[in-house]
């Protein structure tokens, strides 16, 4: 198992940001068990927003400040894909009631970041605020609730769609029956069918659940830890936040609806090569039975 204090050595300069989609924490993917690791820097800034309000846009902006890392769905997704083994134990034990999750736990899974956002990590926002009292919040917003609605509904609920959804076709109750091979799968499962959570109905209700959320961490985060943010905003308001000297370059914009849109026809095809590795596996180990039974009968008869 990868150590670490090793990787935490790998420090991030704070870059000229490059264009496009390209973030810092891309080029030092790992795959790396956290199970076993420790925390080794400070936990900064806890950001509450929920998806689709310029979360990895403020991500590419805290690497180019040179706080790092900074957690958030790509991190399973892009660049550490065994961590969806310690979320889907993290999930259970919240959702299901199942194991235990303590402080060491986070610290373990998150010690490596100065800096979290975006699903899974918002469905445990209370556990954070308080295993992390010290960190700062940040609550990052859309202009409006409708604009939010429309950009989650053509870029994540389409994946949902994909997962979560009850199968219609043969095609594709064989194609989950392979996928849930994955704890990647189980963990988009937990946290996407959560009724409590943003995705629960979404279509209908995710309106309600957007305005609920944000009144709600209003409500719990006292006023001088806070702050409410659209990323529109720029630099300015987000460094004065922080304590930073603002970059001279523009405020980055990552992962905007149409860049998304190209991610997630890669995703898909990702989720393809699973479902066939996994096809194939079955497929080899049910082949190995046949022949093994054929010859113990050719042997034995």
């Amino acid at each position: 198992m990868a150590n670490l204090e090793d990787e935490s050595k790998v420090l991030r300069p704070t870059p000229e940001r490059p264009a496009g989609f390209d973030p810092v924490a891309l080029s030092l993917a790992t795959n790396i068990d956290r199970s076993e690791c420790k925390r080794v820097v400070p936990m900064k800034v806890l950001c509450l927003g929920l998806s689709r309000t310029g979360t990895s846009s403020l991500r590419q902006a805290f690497f180019d400040l040179g706080i790092h890392d900074v957690y958030h769905y790509s991190s399973i997704v892009n660049e550490n894909p065994p961590d969806a083994k310690l979320w889907v134990r993290a999930l259970e034990w919240k959702l299901k009631g199942k194991g235990t999750w303590e402080k060491k736990d986070w610290d373990a899974l998150l010690g490596h970041c100065m800096a979290l956002s975006d699903h899974p990590c918002l469905t445990f926002y209370d556990e954070l605020l308080e295993t992390y009292p010290d960190a700062k919040v940040i609550l990052t917003v859309r202009d409006n609730v409708d604009v939010w609605h429309d950009s989650v509904m053509e870029t994540i609920w389409p994946f949902v769609e994909l997962l979560i959804l009850p199968d219609v076709s043969v095609w594709r109750k064989i194609w989950r029956l392979f996928l849930d091979e994955s704890p990647f799968q189980r963990m988009n499962e937990l946290f996407h069918l959560n009724p409590n959570g943003m995705y629960h109905k979404f279509p209908t209700q995710g309106k309600g659940f957007y305005k609920k959320h944000n009144e709600w961490i209003k409500t719990i985060v006292p006023n001088e830890r806070l702050f409410v943010y659209n990323i529109k905003q720029g630099w300015a308001p987000l460094c004065e936040f922080m304590g930073y000297e603002a970059p001279k370059w523009p405020f980055p914009r990552v992962n905007e609806r149409n860049v998304f849109i190209t991610h997630q026809e890669k995703f898909g095809s990702n989720l393809n090569v699973v479902v066939a590795k996994n096809m194939g596996k079955y497929v080899a180990s049910s082949l190995a039975v046949v022949l093994g039974a054929w010859y113990m009968l050719r042997r034995y008869r």
